[in-house]
């Protein structure tokens, strides 16, 4: 049985008439209709993290309540003095606030054809198949729902099926445009991304957030990516030889890059265009998903369809602990000219 829902009574997806015969037939009472058990959802959890690029570098916060709230805590910028220097200590008061979170219920439907698991020669193995393909497209879906919601986007029975998966709550991208101060993003007008631009983001950073650039990572999408690697392998020197024979890619600034493949490069940018992108430079821990332990699967035989349907409930909410330590570029275009130092604008 596959060690996601390990413990769990999957059912057995084959010889449905000979299990009619016998009378063992999985029947309404019999259908295995669970809730995961804190184990069970923690492994869930994990299995889906680890599936994908980025969530499993995010900050993960597991709840057992549909809210709750996790604290933000900031020290201030100087807390040290000379010890003479004063007649008394000069004290601090540490910044307390919160962050709340608030799930939303998402739902992930699977339609299975009888013929499938009776033809199939894997028997026991393809079930924990199955399983486990329904695991990696929910931690997909889930992915691209944590950059890109909007609850702006129409949703419905008539809206299309990425409108329902990106209507329904505020993805990290929405959270970082509505939240990062001005000065730290960075609109470059169909610009393509360069050493320029990388250079002009890194010194957006506030001074006392730049010490921390061990902790950073470039999020670019995949041809940004592919970009860099061959801007640097194109130098003719000692490092893009070195790159060239061992397939590393340096970052720009010391700071590693991270091609995550659902960021989208379809974005619109000022009125015309449509297939711009993002880069964000932040540390991954800053991005929070955060994900109850209310996890259900569901499975129902459905006989005149000669089918299976399997349905997984989850609740899910994104959010961003620190917006002031992000800088992010908008409105790169791949084709575009090489952004220039100083090109950007800022919102206003």
């Amino acid at each position: 049985m596959s060690d996601i829902f390990n413990g769990i009574a999957i059912p057995n997806l084959t010889g449905v008439e000979e299990r009619e015969k016998s009378g063992s037939v999985i029947g309404p009472q019999s259908i295995p209709n669970s809730m995961l058990t804190r184990e069970q959802s923690d492994a869930f959890i994990n299995k889906m993290v680890d599936l994908t690029t980025i969530l499993r570098m995010a900050r993960v916060v597991k709840m057992n309540r549909p809210t709750k709230e996790i604290n933000k805590l900031d020290i201030g910028r100087i807390v040290t003095e000379g010890a003479n220097t004063t007649s008394r200590a000069r004290t601090r008061t540490v910044d307390e606030s919160v962050i709340p979170l608030t799930t939303v219920k998402y739902r992930s439907a699977y339609d299975f054809n009888q013929d499938t698991f009776e033809d199939n020669l894997e028997g026991e193995a393809l079930r924990n198949k199955v399983v486990d393909m329904m695991a990696t497209q929910v931690a997909n879906d889930i992915e691209l729902a944590a950059i890109q919601s909007d609850s702006t986007i129409l949703t419905g029975d008539a809206a299309s099926d990425e409108n329902n998966l990106l209507g329904v709550n505020d993805g990290w991208r929405k959270d970082l445009l509505d939240n990062v101060p001005n000065a730290q993003i960075l609109e470059c007008g169909g610009a393509a991304p360069s050493e320029d631009l990388y250079y002009d983001m890194i010194n957006a950073l506030p001074p006392r957030y730049s010490r921390m650039t061990n902790d950073y990572k470039w999020l670019v999408p995949i041809r940004t990516y592919n970009k860099w690697w061959k801007d640097i392998a194109a130098r003719q020197t000692q490092l893009g030889d070195e790159m060239i024979v061992n397939g590393e890619l340096p970052g720009a600034f010391g700071v590693g890059m991270v091609k995550v493949t659902q960021f989208p490069e379809d974005l619109t940018y000022g009125t015309v265009g449509t297939d711009s992108s993002d880069v964000w430079l932040t540390p991954p821990s800053n991005l929070i998903y955060a994900i109850q332990r209310d996890i259900k699967l569901e499975w129902e035989r459905v006989p005149r369809t000669d089918s299976w349907e399997a349905t997984v409930h989850t609740r899910i909410d994104f959010a961003i602990e620190n917006p002031d330590l992000v800088v992010m570029a908008t409105g790169l275009k791949i084709d575009g000219a090489d952004y220039v130092s100083g090109a950007a604008t800022n919102p206003m």
